[in-house]
């Protein structure tokens, strides 16, 4: 922290992933992020010294999936239908209720919604949302709001970036993407099937519970591959990416977070993979990216790396080079949007 910041007091509103249990949790899937968390999680880590309150948006699943995600949380608050929106007022209740924050931070599209209604709160208010790779800030009550460019996708994770993992056992291939009820496991399917053709035939894929597809793919499985091919953690699939292993990042996310999905899949000795598109560059060395985000050109990305372990240490090479670069920028970035924060606040404060 800057000589001359005051430590803060922030609250943070995170919406993870829901799974779709009526037809109004879609517009509630749609609104979630999960990287949001993960990012939420980041922020604190890198601001110790500021007085950190979680409030979650959902109820108890929601609040048990962001402890998985790293996350615990002072409380949930449940939203009519899904839309986080409608929380607003519940949120604004329970945000002034202890202490008015001099800022409070929002995670996702659905929480962006909610921090446009608590114009009457003196602090600032600052959205960062993974999942559509956007940023806005609102300097003080019922100020206009005005977009902030978010750090680059791998500066979230940079310092979790850990030494490459010698494959042990069966290969295992993570399917991710942001929000996972939005990532088909119809891909992830056609990876490992691709794969066994090949003759890798201990290959294992994952993915999360809440992903659509797993029908068809244990149809795939128990008619076509044979038992073990696939499974679902308990955990959220992105907490359960194996060292050694490598990861699919789901083409259907947003370029910001596919990049940052990246980073946090390195960050746990996974070998991240995806197709060529905006952003995953900034991340992602030429030797893990496909000319296409589909399953075959995903697999076929895949066999050279299992096979070939000069490229696969090229690879750890360029994540350690991405990673380097990284370095310190999240600090910075928080610093001054948080500064400015807090001097907004002094201002709010002044006037009043």
């Amino acid at each position: 922290m800057p000589a001359g910041v005051r430590s803060l007091r922030i609250v943070h509103l995170i919406q993870p992933a829901a799974a779709a249990a009526s037809p109004w949790s879609i517009r509630s899937r749609s609104e979630s992020s999960d990287a949001g968390v993960l990012a939420c999680a980041a922020m604190i880590a890198a601001r110790p010294t500021d007085s950190h309150r979680v409030l979650v948006i959902g109820g108890a699943a929601a609040r048990d999936r962001a402890a998985a995600l790293g996350v615990r949380a002072g409380g949930c608050i449940a939203p009519t239908l899904g839309r986080a929106a409608t929380a607003a007022r519940a949120v604004h209740a329970a945000v002034s209720a202890v202490a008015e924050p001099d800022v409070v931070c929002g995670w996702s599209a659905g929480c962006g919604g909610i921090l446009e209604r608590l114009d009457r709160l003196r602090g600032s208010r600052l959205l960062i949302d993974p999942a559509a790779g956007e940023g806005r800030f609102w300097s003080a009550r019922g100020a206009a709001v005005s977009p902030v460019e978010l750090p680059s996708p791998g500066a979230w994770f940079a310092g979790h970036r850990v030494a490459a993992a010698a494959a042990v056992g069966p290969a295992r291939v993570g399917l991710v993407g942001d929000p996972p009820g939005e990532t088909d496991v119809g891909l992830l399917a056609g990876i490992v099937s691709l794969l066994r053709v090949a003759g890798v035939r201990d290959v294992v894929g994952v993915a999360d519970r809440m992903s659509p597809g797993w029908r068809r793919a244990r149809r795939l499985e128990a008619e076509m591959l044979g038992a073990g091919c696939f499974t679902a953690p308990d955990a959220p699939a992105i907490m359960s990416l194996a060292a050694g292993g490598f990861t699919a990042i789901d083409a259907g996310s947003s370029p910001y977070a596919r990049a940052m999905l990246a980073s946090w899949a390195a960050g746990c000795g996974s070998l991240p993979i995806a197709g060529e598109g905006a952003l995953v560059d900034t991340v992602l060395p030429r030797e893990l990216i496909a000319p296409e985000p589909d399953g075959p050109s995903l697999a076929r990305l895949l066999l050279e790396l299992i096979e070939d372990r000069g490229m696969r240490e090229r690879a750890w090479d360029g994540l350690r080079e991405s990673a380097a670069g990284d370095a310190g920028t999240l600090q910075a970035w928080l610093d001054q949007q948080l500064g400015e924060s807090a001097a907004a606040a002094s201002t709010e404060a002044v006037a009043s």
